[in-house]
């Protein structure tokens, strides 16, 4: 249940997203607004949704995420600083925000189609 999805999050230290076919993944957004360095593969939407925040892998190389892992577990600095850049991508997708992009859109797609 939906009362619950904090508790889970809060019991994390950190979100690891591997897909391979994800569309937009609103658990990425969701991680990043419960302060968890993201992890994710480099791969499909994962790439977009994340924007300029988190922890993007190109490869999917236990190795090199494990090491990738531990080095955000450890350095609290690095930690921080990706919470702090993620915190900002969640905010590109706050209601106000969506809103008047989406209004962009269709303005732009109206005017378009009459010009």
């Amino acid at each position: 249940p939906d009362d619950e999805l904090g508790d889970y999050y809060g019991a994390a230290s950190l979100f690891l997203c591997m897909s391979q076919h994800e569309g937009f993944c609103i658990p990425v957004i969701e991680a990043m607004r419960f302060r968890l360095p993201v992890v994710a593969l480099a791969n499909t939407a994962v790439t977009d949704t994340m924007g300029y925040a988190g922890a993007l892998v190109r490869r999917s190389d236990p190795n090199e995420i494990a090491e990738l892992i531990g080095l955000i577990l450890e350095d609290n600095e690095y930690r921080s600083a990706i919470i702090e850049t993620q915190l900002k991508r969640v905010d590109d997708f706050a209601k106000d925000k969506m809103t008047e992009n989406f209004r962009q859109v269709i303005t732009k797609a109206v005017n378009g189609a009459t010009a």
